[in-house]
C-alpha cells in the first residue's frame, strides 16, 4: 500500500519541520518526525523520481485507524514521501524556451496586470528561473527588479536570454531567504514557485521582513481546481504541443505532488499573519490563482 505525504502543511510535533527534515539524509538513516517512529529512508528507484521510506508502527494505539490498517495489512509499508526535484540544472534550457512561448507570456502578462507595478518601485522575484516575468515587468515599467533563484545556472541563462539594465540577478533560496537581501521592496512576486514552499507561513513571514510597510506580495500558483483532466482539456482547447504541453503537465503534476491552493487556504494564511488577502481566479476554467497579500491598516 502506498500513501503520499504532502509536506506543505504537515503538523510539526517533534524534530524539524517534516518537509524539510528528510533532506540531506542517506538511505538507512532513521528519523523521528511528527510523532511517527521507525522512519527509514530507502534508496530511490532507478528513475530517481521518488524517495522511498519505510514506516514501522510498533505501537498501534498511538496512530490513527488508517495507519493501523496499514500495520495490520503489512508490518512495513512503503510510502511515497515526496517527489524529488528534478535536476533543474539540466532543465535551464527548457525553462528558457518555455518563458518565450505564447502561453507563458500570456500568464506572465496577467500577473503583471494584477501586480500593477508603479514607476520608481523596487521589486523582488523569487524562484524566477531565467527571469521572464522580471524582464516583462522591467520592459513595461521603470522599476528595479532583484531577480533571484536558488540556481546560478538559471540566472546565467537569464542574463543572456532576458537581459535588461533594470534587472539585478542574484542567488537566493526562497525557502530560507538566504543569502539575505540588502534592500526593502515595494513588492515581492513569483510564479509557479509558492506551492513548493515547505512552510508557506514561514516563507510569507520572510517576505514581510523584507517588504516595505505598504508593500505587497503577489503570487501566481496552481489552484485547487487543477488536475490532470483539467490539464488535458487545457492542452486540447489551446492546441498545445511539444514542450508547451510538457510544461502544462509538469506544472500540474508539481501542484498535485506538493500543494494546490484555494481562496480558503490563502485566507487562513492571511489570518495567521494578520494580512489582507485578495484572490483572483485565472487560467483555463479557474485552474490558477492570483494572490495579493498586504498588511492590514494599523488600528
Amino acid at each position: 500500500m502506498e500513501y503520499t505525504f504532502r509536506p506543505a502543511f504537515q503538523k510539526q510535533e517533534s524534530g524539524d519541520q517534516f518537509g524539510r527534515h528528510h533532506r540531506g539524509h542517506n538511505p538507512g538513516d532513521r528519523l523521528h518526525v511528527s510523532g511517527l517512529v521507525g522512519l527509514k529512508i530507502l534508496p530511490a528507484n532507478e528513475s530517481k523520481q521518488w524517495v522511498m521510506i519505510e514506516l514501522n508502527l510498533p505501537d498501534q494505539s498511538r496512530h490513527e485507524a488508517a495507519e493501523r490498517k496499514v500495520y495490520n495489512q503489512k508490518h512495513s509499508a512503503r510510502i511515497h514521501l515526496m517527489q524529488n526535484k528534478k535536476n533543474f540544472k539540466e532543465l535551464t534550457g527548457f525553462f528558457e524556451r518555455i518563458g518565450k512561448t505564447h502561453l507563458h507570456q500570456k500568464l506572465m502578462q496577467e500577473t503583471v496586470h494584477f501586480l500593477n507595478p508603479q514607476d520608481g518601485e523596487m521589486g523582488l522575484e523569487f524562484g524566477a528561473g531565467p527571469g521572464p516575468l522580471s524582464h516583462l515587468i522591467a520592459s513595461e515599467h521603470r522599476v528595479i527588479l532583484h531577480t533571484t533563484d536558488a540556481l546560478v545556472d538559471m540566472l546565467s541563462v537569464g542574463e543572456k536570454s532576458y537581459p535588461h539594465h533594470q534587472i539585478i540577478r542574484s542567488r537566493m533560496d526562497a525557502q530560507t531567504f538566504f543569502p539575505r537581501p540588502r534592500e526593502r521592496f515595494d513588492f515581492i512576486t513569483g510564479t509557479f514557485a509558492f506551492h513548493l514552499m515547505d512552510n508557506p507561513a514561514l516563507f510569507l513571514r520572510n517576505c514581510l521582513e523584507w517588504l516595505k510597510p505598504q508593500g505587497r506580495i503577489v503570487i501566481l500558483t496552481q489552484s485547487d481546481k487543477m488536475d490532470r483532466e483539467m490539464a488535458e482539456k487545457w492542452c486540447k482547447a489551446e492546441e498545445l504541443s511539444g514542450e508547451t504541453k510538457e510544461f502544462m503537465y509538469g506544472m500540474t503534476n508539481s501542484g498535485l505532488n506538493h500543494r494546490l491552493y484555494s481562496e480558503a487556504d490563502i485566507s487562513a494564511l492571511a489570518e495567521l499573519l494578520d494580512l489582507k488577502p485578495l484572490c483572483q481566479r485565472t487560467g483555463f476554467e479557474d485552474s490558477l490563482l492570483l494572490i495579493q497579500l498586504t498588511r492590514k491598516p494599523a488600528g
